[in-house]
């Protein structure tokens, strides 16, 4: 039974270690921002754009996004979440089966109303991907805990969770993708009055070119 198991498991990788693919392309997210300011939840909403790549050959990856974003209130509003938000998340995979490990650093530069301020850290997580039926559509999961945040206007370190899932569509014959999904993040970092919670989360639209050599990947 577990010989059959692992056969199962691991029938994906039959044929990938030939495979390679670089891929890159667009992202627009359109996001809340919550955070916790003296005893207060601040709220705001901006649409981020950037762009995100993917190099891979076989069962190792290497993929990167990087979106800046501009939170903003509503005219009769004042809020503390008003802010100018660039992220940078570029991690390595390693796939097994139908699942990714994952590890990389993060790096987020906030511009507030009155100052600015960057955080960094590493970021350790997992990722599965299964294909919809027959055709050209993934399901995506991802899920990752960055244990320390830190940054060098505070003594103090943070951390924080990500959560993201897709619906992802690449056609076989054409050298494209798009992906629909939902991102949350919460971090818990220092502030003035003990730990401050901020929340991100939003929709994730994707799309681009891919090229690749080989049978094409099941991403």
């Amino acid at each position: 039974m577990l010989l059959a198991l692992a056969v199962a498991v691991t029938r994906p990788l039959a044929g990938q270690q030939r495979k390679w693919e670089v891929a890159i392309g667009g992202v627009a997210m359109p996001s809340g921002r919550a955070i916790d300011f003296e005893g207060r939840r601040h709220l705001a909403t901006g649409t981020g754009v950037g762009a995100e790549f993917l190099a891979g050959r076989g069962r190792i990856s290497l993929w990167g996004r990087a979106v800046a974003t501009d939170f903003a209130a509503s005219a009769d509003t004042a809020t503390m979440a008003v802010a100018t938000i660039g992220d940078i998340d570029v991690r390595g995979r390693l796939r097994v089966g139908y699942f990714s490990f994952e590890g990389g650093l993060v790096r987020r530069v906030v511009t507030g109303q009155f100052a600015a301020q960057t955080w960094q850290g590493l970021r350790f997580g997992g990722r599965l991907h299964l294909r919809a039926g027959e055709g050209a559509f993934y399901l995506e999961g991802a899920v990752g805990y960055s244990p320390t945040l830190s940054s060098s206007g505070a003594d103090a370190t943070g951390k924080g969770m990500d959560f993201e899932s897709a619906l992802r569509f690449a056609p076989p014959r054409a050298p494209l993708w798009f992906s629909l999904g939902y991102r949350v993040e919460r971090r818990d970092l220092p502030g003035l009055t003990g730990t401050q919670f901020e929340r991100i989360s939003g929709i994730v639209a994707a799309g681009g070119l891919s090229l690749h050599g080989g049978s094409r990947p099941r991403q």
